[in-house]
């Protein structure tokens, strides 16, 4: 289980998240991402493997997607 701090569109930062219930791994993923600073990251998700658990905000991808005209 991971934790993947997401700036830009780009992965930046990761950590290894504890075993656990999928609302165990979001309540520990969000604490690391306020400890490690809002105004450093846009954003982080939550994954399980290869499935992603949760996105904060919600709107992560569409935030970091280029604009099209």
């Amino acid at each position: 289980m991971r934790c993947y701090f997401i700036r830009a569109g780009h992965i930046e930062a990761n950590i290894p998240l504890t075993d656990g219930s999928d609302e165990a791994l979001i309540e520990e993923a969000t604490a690391a991402f306020k400890k490690a600073g809002r105004d450093r990251y846009d954003g982080f998700e939550v994954w399980r493997r290869d499935r992603c658990l949760y996105r904060f905000p919600a709107n992560l991808a569409a935030l970091s997607s280029p604009s099209r005209v």
